[in-house]
């Protein structure tokens, strides 16, 4: 999947470490729910060739914890819950697209919370085993997928209503995801949007558990500082079973803090993808190496906000193109999602170090994965 060969691996465990991590420190209540899933893949794209108009059918099931103040960060955010999810779905056509098992760190806020209803919003961000991919000659019209191992990522708009006292009826929509980043291509993605319904079972009612915000003290933190990272990610270049490049990227922003978990960014990025180098030179598009590096690079400029979980950050920005020679480079509009892992603050001016895992997209297609490391301070 995301980087290729061994860095799948690492990239998975890395996921896990960080979902645990979170999850299994938290001396909170635990919630168990399943939810059965009906819908279809959608056609995002012109180029799709399978079938659209299958029927999708896929089960879950979840175990979450309810947050209930130890730390700062779950006050701010109203108590949201931590959860690790199992997802099972027949995605459409079994002998083009075929099944996924996933695994799934979450992380869920109310809307809306009275008595016996809620309304709660939901994302979901880990990997998945797809039984069926591209091939030229046995699977030609799956040109979405062409690895085993795709990043899997959902996001949940979920009504919740009380049946019992300990027993709540929920129903929702649901757009789910699948990707490698173009690490194998063709990579064009699956998503499926669905409607679920399902029930959570919860041992004790959430009202019995007092929240624990009592005595914390305000945090001070300063309003401006600024973030730097650099990182690579990795791309197939240009045809199925081609050579795999890698993309390098710094970037630089100001970071403005609304809050101790809302923070601003707007920053300048500079890309340098290897394969455009090399392919550009192949097809003779460059007559020399300096034109060809001058070609294989990106500066972008970007827009973007992160809330802050404790050491997790979710890092969402959108940005776009402002210097590129080559057609060979996408289009200039770009977004980029991030998953972030803090290290604590050292140092005076006070820094976080951290990793990243990212996705950076073009519409609604993958560009590519990769992974970075920076401080922010």
């Amino acid at each position: 999947m995301i980087m290729g060969n061994g860095k799948n691996y690492f990239v998975f465990f890395l996921l896990l470490f960080l979902g645990a991590n979170i999850l299994i420190a938290q001396n909170t209540p635990v919630l168990i729910e399943s939810s059965t899933y009906f819908g279809s893949p959608l056609k995002h794209s012109p180029k799709i060739l399978y079938d659209t108009r299958r029927f999708s059918i896929g089960q879950d099931v979840e175990i979450q914890w309810q947050t209930l103040g130890q730390k700062k960060w779950q006050e701010k955010h109203n108590y949201p819950r931590l959860g690790l999810q199992v997802l099972f779905m027949n995605i459409g056509e079994p002998d083009t697209l075929g099944i996924s098992l996933g695994i799934l760190p979450n992380i869920s806020f109310y809307l809306i919370q009275q008595a016996k209803y809620n309304v709660r919003f939901q994302f979901s961000y880990g990997l998945a085993y797809l039984n069926k991919r591209y091939h030229d000659i046995d699977n030609p019209l799956n040109n979405a997928i062409s690895s085993s191992i795709n990043a899997n990522v959902m996001v949940k708009l979920e009504n919740q209503f009380q049946v019992h006292p300990k027993w709540w009826l929920k129903f929702g929509a649901n757009l789910i995801h699948y990707s490698n980043g173009a690490n194998k291509i063709p990579n064009l993605g699956i998503n499926i949007g669905t409607f679920n319904v399902g029930l959570s079972y919860r041992p004790k009612p959430l009202d019995d558990f007092a929240k624990e915000t009592a005595g914390i003290v305000r945090f001070n933190y300063s309003k401006w500082g600024g973030d730097l990272q650099m990182g690579v990610g990795y791309r197939e270049r240009e045809e199925a079973r081609g050579p795999i490049y890698p993309i390098y990227n710094v970037a630089g922003a100001v970071v403005y803090r609304l809050n101790l978990t809302n923070h601003m960014r707007v920053g300048v990025e500079y890309e340098y993808n290897k394969g455009v180098f090399d392919f550009g030179k192949n097809i003779f598009l460059f007559n020399n190496d300096e034109e060809a590096r001058q070609g294989a690079t990106r500066w972008n400029v970007f827009y973007a906000h992160e809330f802050r979980f404790g050491a997790l950050g979710l890092y969402l920005a959108m940005g776009s193109n402002i210097y590129k020679k080559s057609q060979l480079l996408n289009a200039n509009i770009f977004n980029k999602y991030s998953v972030r892992y803090y290290l604590p603050t050292v140092g005076k001016p006070a820094t976080s170090f951290y990793a990243s895992i990212n996705i950076k997209t073009n519409s609604t297609i993958a560009e590519y994965y990769s992974l970075s490391f920076g401080s922010t301070f």
